[in-house]
């Protein structure tokens, strides 16, 4: 499996705005796409921490495929980056390969 780890650190007063953004693009273009195995958006217990989004993908190449399927180009076209800007200290994206991973069930 391959992961998808967003960050974004909320101006002050803007968390629930970062949580509601995050969320709808997460709904509208991540989830709903065919190479995304499951995700999540984790909001934070502390204040002035980040709200946290990880999708994750059956392989490297899924991700690749979603990357470059017309859901994420619209995505792209939207001004998402800006709006995540404008909302935003600081915000991190980095992707991870799974060495392992566990659930109940």
């Amino acid at each position: 499996m391959f992961t998808l780890i967003e960050k974004y650190l909320p101006k002050e007063g803007k968390q629930q705005e970062v949580l509601d953004f995050v969320t709808k693009v997460a709904n509208e273009y991540s989830y709903t796409n065919s190479n995304v195995l499951m995700g999540q958006i984790l909001s934070p217990t502390k204040k002035d921490a980040y709200v946290t989004s990880y999708v994750v993908f059956e392989n490297e190449d899924s991700f690749k495929d979603f990357t470059k399927s017309e859901s994420f180009k619209k995505l792209l076209q939207s001004g998402i980056i800006a709006r995540a800007q404008s909302l935003c200290d600081d915000i991190q994206a980095d992707t991870y390969n799974v060495i392992q991973s566990y659930h109940k069930q």
